[in-house]
């Protein structure tokens, strides 16, 4: 019998009524991330462990009749692994899958950044002199700082060295790519200068495409925005995030009342959702403001639920219990958006990666507020669409604020052996 425990590794515990006439069985395990190496180990029956050694040649059924036990063949081209599974002995065989071992990448070393601010739409800069089309993969040197004047074409893939800057000045700036490294820094404002422009980072692509490999323990995937230096993305100040129901909401409604005040601080055509107060959790109800009034709120299309509100939270001898709907603020001016393909989203992942060569470990860092990720996640995987990953070392901190995760296809997070990260005043809403 063959145990997958998952595309990492698996077990196979070989039947004990199998003899060594018997026709060996070939397993094949394809995959579509990359795996530079496997390593098969046999546990023998006496206690002893012997770890097998690759094939030189792919196994057909021909030559498999030849070969031993925990033979196997790791075919990188067609991205298929070999296994050979007889009676010719005797054991429980352990397979371990690699994305990296011996040539895992690591960022390029800091260096001093140019005085100069280059222009993306400068093709003289540009190998061959032409502004990177569909399909390329570029790369962004360690020294170079560039300001973002025009779109992206639709990238292969993005390695940011040195520093790649928005510019609020135009109308909405856009990188769109497969897979984009931030080893540099990826900037939109600051923390005491805010972006006000518009813009979004597109990731597209499937769940067969080329996956992005940082190292042998990273559950990077494709379709990504990894982060292993800084991505600091401060979109304009919201200056509230979400209110609840004042009164209740009526079936058929258009007006909704709020506890604060809103005006100035939504706008109309700004999208809200409104949660549910009944028996079923997918009652929530987005809608897109068309007239504020104080704290009285008109929407574009009537409430096809009741939610619960009231002018104060229940107090009773417990405590006190805040039933009403709440009601959350969506829009923001910059985004990050994975392609609807496939049930497939984007992911924002962040992590740490040691480099022993220079003894030294570059830890990812977000700085982000007021930003908004829509359809990220990846379905039928555990790879969320907001994603903290093996960061220890101390130091460097990351904080989100005020953001929005949503129409997520999988996970909307997960952290993984990580220390110093804050969310804080965020939103997680609609899980597909």
């Amino acid at each position: 019998s063959v145990l997958f425990r998952s595309f990492e590794n698996f077990a196979v515990e070989r039947g004990l009524t199998w003899t060594r006439d018997d026709q060996s069985v070939i397993i094949l395990q394809n995959y579509t991330e990359g795996r530079e190496q496997f390593a098969v180990t046999r546990f023998d029956p006496s206690g002893s462990t012997i770890h097998v050694q690759n094939q030189a040649e792919p196994i057909d059924q021909l030559t498999a009749r030849n070969m031993n036990y925990a033979d196997f063949y790791h075919d990188i081209e067609n991205k298929m692994f070999q296994l050979v599974v007889n009676g010719k002995s005797n054991g429980t065989l352990f397979v371990e899958a690699f994305r990296c071992l011996e040539n895992c990448p690591v960022p390029q070393p800091y260096v001093p950044k140019e005085d100069t601010l280059r222009l993306w739409s400068n093709a003289s800069m540009w190998p061959n002199g032409v502004v990177p089309q569909d399909g390329d993969d570029v790369v962004i040197p360690p020294e170079w700082r560039v300001l973002l004047n025009i779109n992206t074409n639709s990238l292969n893939s993005l390695t940011i060295q040195g520093d790649l800057i928005f510019d609020e000045r135009a109308e909405e700036s856009i990188i769109m790519a497969k897979r984009i490294w931030v080893q540099g820094q990826l900037i939109a404002g600051s923390e005491n200068q805010r972006f006000h422009g518009k813009a979004k980072i597109i990731l597209t692509g499937n769940r067969i495409g080329q996956y992005l490999i940082l190292g042998k323990n990273n559950h990077v995937g494709n379709k990504v925005l990894a982060v292993t230096g800084n991505l600091t993305l401060y979109g304009q100040e919201v200056p509230l995030v979400f209110t609840r129901l004042s009164q209740p909401a009526e079936i058929g409604t258009k007006t909704i009342t709020l506890t604060d005040i809103v005006e100035g601080k939504w706008k109309v055509g700004d999208e809200i959702v409104i949660a549910p107060t009944q028996a079923f959790p997918q009652e929530y109800e987005l809608r897109t403001i068309t007239q504020i009034i104080e704290n009285v709120v008109t929407l574009d299309e009537a409430l096809t639920y009741y939610h619960f509100g009231a002018s104060a939270p229940i107090t009773n001898q417990y405590g006190v219990i805040d039933m009403r709907a709440e009601v959350a603020h969506l829009t923001r001016n910059i985004e990050i958006i994975g392609t609807p393909e496939d049930n497939w989203g984007g992911r924002l992942y962040t992590t740490e990666i040691y480099d022993p060569k220079v003894d030294f470990a570059y830890r990812g860092m977000l700085n982000i507020d007021g930003i908004s990720l829509r359809n990220m996640g990846q379905g039928n995987s555990s790879k969320a669409g907001l994603a903290f990953e093996l960061i220890t070392s101390a130091g460097r901190e990351s904080h989100i604020t005020n953001a929005v995760i949503r129409e997520t296809q999988g996970f909307h997070a997960s952290f993984y052996e990580v220390r110093g990260v804050t969310i804080e005043n965020c939103i997680f809403y609609h899980q597909d």
